[in-house]
């Protein structure tokens, strides 16, 4: 989804906004938001191991950097991450318990978590921007609305979106440590003895 198509939501908020300025807080917001909760995540493309062969090269096909790998499966086996180590600049090395003995196709199958670079302007899956939307305007206009002689500026609304951002954050953090896995608790009520 391209962000810009994010804009106009946050509008009746802003009066008289700027639109680069807009879009500047909006990419802060969200990159403060993926950094903090690894919600953004990619399951990248399998790759051939090679016998013998600890290194690997892996990047995403985001605009996005990867800070650190969150699940690693060698021939669907997930693997500890005592047994692999990667440097965020995409270099990941196989200890040698996994190193493979023989050539295997498509066996490594490695999952990231994401932080958008500065300058992007799309972000895709679409779900995952329509799911956190409010949440990355929440941070926008929370940085939108503390900026003196402009025509949006509101300390009180800008202390609401401030708290609703840290209130999304905390959710999608959550929701991330628990792999993504909405899980429905049955509850009962038990009658008083």
């Amino acid at each position: 989804m391209d962000l810009e198509k994010i804009l106009p939501y946050m509008a009746p908020d802003l009066p008289g906004y700027d639109a680069i300025l807009a879009l500047q807080k909006l990419k802060l917001a969200i990159r403060e938001f993926c950094q903090l909760t690894e919600s953004w995540r990619e399951t990248l493309a399998a790759i051939n191991l090679v016998e013998d062969e600890p290194t690997y090269y892996i990047n995403s096909t985001q605009r996005a950097s990867i800070p650190r790998i969150t699940s690693l499966k060698i021939d669907d086996v997930e693997q500890s991450a005592t047994n692999y180590t990667f440097d965020g600049a995409g270099t990941l090395v196989l200890a040698d318990a996994i190193t493979p003995a023989a050539d295997s196709t498509g066996a490594l199958v490695v999952t990231v978590a994401l932080i958008p670079r500065s300058d992007i302007k799309r972000m895709e899956p679409d779900a995952f921007v329509e799911q956190w939307r409010d949440a990355f305007m929440a941070g926008a206009l929370a940085r939108l609305q503390v900026m003196k002689n402009k025509g949006w500026f509101n300390p009180a609304d800008a202390k609401t979106n401030a708290i609703r951002f840290e209130s999304y954050k905390a959710v999608a953090r959550r929701e991330a440590q628990a792999g993504h896995r909405a899980v429905q608790l049955k509850v009962s009520v038990r009658p008083w003895r």
